[in-house]
């Protein structure tokens, strides 16, 4: 194996191909290739090997990098901006080197097509002649077979009446994925997020479905506010149940914790939260004066609680005349 062509430390190095080799699993080389694939354990709902490692300078800000791209950076050498790692072997948890290219974006399509149709074949497998191939404006090829055979199949739907016709608006679009519940919601059956909220793409941009829907019928969301549902339901995006509110009175409308601690009337002892027995925290949180003042007096007659609360006051006393002595420009 060559050596890597940058100025990383070699033990830096060494440390990274020391983890991968590891955690790797290698398997008989696959035809074509005259080393094995080293198989990375890979993340659920993915097939590429995910590893931390965060001694690389210039390296994802969590450290947690696809497999096979720490392994090209150790053993050839960094990846430059704008390229990515094609698998030669078409296993996406590989990551021997022997086994990675680098590619654009572009090249790593156009060869995975390539090796799962044929370099001259459509999707279908319609041989990409001169004859049979339409160039579109953006560049990109059409098979003129496929597209004959699209729209004899759309003539034929449209004839038995079971064609329908591509959103043309985002409204239309959007409530293709809803549907509605007894109880007046309006359901996502979109794609959802990991908080499970459903989640759009409006204008470009990828937002979640019930911020959307608020824009879609209601209007723009004002800045810094954020979007109430007021049936409590996550995937409901009926705009009559969203309500545009501050982030604080979203949060004492939930069912948390914050929220359940803020509507407590009494503290555990069933002492009131009332102006007179509530004192406020530096962090916000509300403390019973009552509890406080019952707590003090158990510990005030307790010789090591005595020592403690002495030294805290002598610490206390010295640094606010290191203070003073400092701002009047005089030695502590």
């Amino acid at each position: 194996m060559a050596e890597p062509t940058h100025d990383i430390p070699a033990e830096v190095i060494l440390a990274a191909q020391t983890k991968i080799l590891s955690i790797i699993e290698k398997t008989t080389p696959p035809e074509g290739f005259d080393e094995p694939c080293w198989l990375a354990p890979t993340a659920k709902g993915w097939n590429y090997g995910f590893i931390s490692f965060r001694a690389f300078p210039g390296g994802p800000s969590s450290g947690r990098w696809l497999t096979h791209r720490l392994a090209y950076t150790a053993w050839v050498g960094p990846i430059p901006d704008g390229l990515v790692i094609d698998h030669l072997c078409e296993v996406k948890a590989c990551c021997n080197p022997a086994h990675l290219s680098l590619a654009t974006n572009r090249e790593n399509t156009q060869r995975i097509h390539e090796r799962a149709y044929g370099p001259d074949r459509c999707r279908r497998g319609h041989a990409r002649t001169p004859e049979n191939t339409y160039t579109r404006s953006n560049g990109r090829r059409t098979c003129r077979v496929c597209w004959n055979d699209r729209r004899r199949e759309r003539r034929a739907e449209k004839k038995a009446g079971t064609w329908k016709p591509k959103p043309a608006t985002p409204h239309e679009r959007f409530m293709q994925y809803v549907r509605l519940d007894s109880c007046g919601c309006w359901l996502w059956m979109g794609g959802k997020t990991s908080h499970e909220y459903g989640k759009f793409k409006l204008d470009g941009r990828n937002v979640r479905a019930h911020r959307a829907s608020y824009e879609l019928f209601v209007g723009p969301i004002p800045e810094g506010l954020t979007i109430d549902h007021t049936c409590n339901v996550r995937l409901c995006v009926n705009p009559e149940h969203l309500e545009a509110v501050t982030g604080a009175e979203n949060t004492m409308r939930s069912s948390g914790p914050t929220a359940l601690n803020a509507r407590k009337t009494e503290c555990v002892n069933g002492h009131p939260f009332d102006e007179a027995n509530t004192y406020v925290l530096p962090n916000g949180g509300r403390a019973c004066r009552t509890c406080q003042r019952a707590w003090y007096e158990r510990k005030k007659d307790d010789p090591e609680y005595r020592a403690k609360r002495a030294a805290q006051q002598r610490a206390y006393r010295a640094r606010k005349k290191a203070e003073r002595l400092a701002a009047e420009g005089g030695q502590p």
